[in-house]
């Protein structure tokens, strides 16, 4: 349905007072949110109302702006709510959002799904609980898949990216992963910590940065988790990389790409990358790296493995 054409006209304080009245009503059973969530809601609302032209929400482009994107009034225009309100949120004020005024902002600025969830985890929106329920037997499944995924080397993350599964091909060519201790055994520390991870990846930049947003991803479906919380302060601590990319507040999904390794035994891996997500335990993901046909990692592998 396409977004209607206002004009932006003031908003009154009886207007403003039916609109507060409103959203304290209908915020009464959001959870609220510390002022470091708040602070990256400000952040994060700021970014996306800058990467929008008013043409792509069918504005008149009109006199040329000093800064870029839309103004934050437009912004309230098309979420249907007031201008000064919406202010607030940028300024990271202690205010409470409703579920409907969410919705409205996520269309209003034209959010993907990974961003909308992440939008509501800051704004300490509740989401469904994950089914854990299975993961033992989930597990043992999963120990057998990576098996008979080799000579590819192939590996399972959890929610906070930490690595909770992975076959001796994984060992081989990314590293013996229970020599580390167990808190940096998280696939997004070792990227941006681990000079070995990041001399392997020939195109760490670009798979680093994907890995991140996939993160940032996440804190939509389980907000206010301590672990995740920690290996985002530690990272942003111990990486210039993280700390500047993170502030960006991209939110995307990982995807399959082909990926070239460059292994101090077994030379150049030139891999296929397909991250599955588990059915019945959407928490867990799957990476596996397939040898691309045609050249000879299959071969390299097998030699690695010693077989």
């Amino acid at each position: 349905m396409p977004v209607p054409v206002f004009a932006i006209p003031g908003i009154g304080r009886t207007s403003m007072s039916r609109i507060m009245a409103t959203e304290t009503a209908t915020s009464a059973s959001s959870a609220p949110f510390s002022e470091e969530q708040r602070v990256e809601l400000a952040d994060f609302l700021r970014t996306r109302r800058a990467r929008l032209t008013p043409q792509a929400v069918g504005l008149p482009a009109g006199a040329r702006r000093k800064v870029p994107g839309l103004r934050r009034e437009e912004v309230a225009e098309l979420a249907g709510i007031g201008a000064t309100w919406y202010t607030w949120l940028e300024q990271g004020r202690e205010v409470n959002v409703s579920t409907r005024t969410l919705e409205q902002l996520a269309d209003a600025l034209r959010l993907a799904p990974q961003e909308r969830r992440y939008l509501f985890a800051l704004a300490g929106q509740q989401t469904p609980a994950i089914n854990t329920e299975s993961d033992d037997v989930m597990m043992e499944g999963l120990r057998g898949m990576l098996h008979g995924l080799e000579p590819g080397p192939a590996y399972v993350v959890n929610e906070c990216w930490d690595l909770v599964a992975w076959n001796k091909a994984a060992i081989q060519v990314f590293g013996n992963f229970e020599d580390k201790p167990v808190r940096e055994r998280n696939l997004m520390w070792l990227l941006f910590t681990d000079p070995y991870f990041r001399k392997l990846h020939l195109d760490w930049d670009a798979f680093a940065y994907c890995i991140l947003m996939g993160l940032r991803g996440e804190l939509g479906s389980v907000p206010n988790n301590p672990r995740l919380a920690e290996v985002t302060s530690a990272l942003r601590q111990s990486s210039k990389e993280f700390r500047a990319w993170w502030s960006t507040h991209d939110v995307i999904l990982p995807v399959e790409r082909s990926k070239v390794l460059r292994h101090p035994k077994a030379g150049r891996l030139t891999l296929h990358l397909s991250i599955l997500q588990v059915f019945r335990s959407p928490h867990l993901k799957l990476f596996s790296f397939t040898p691309v046909e045609g050249t000879d990692t299959a071969q390299r592998l097998v030699s690695l493995l010693g077989r």
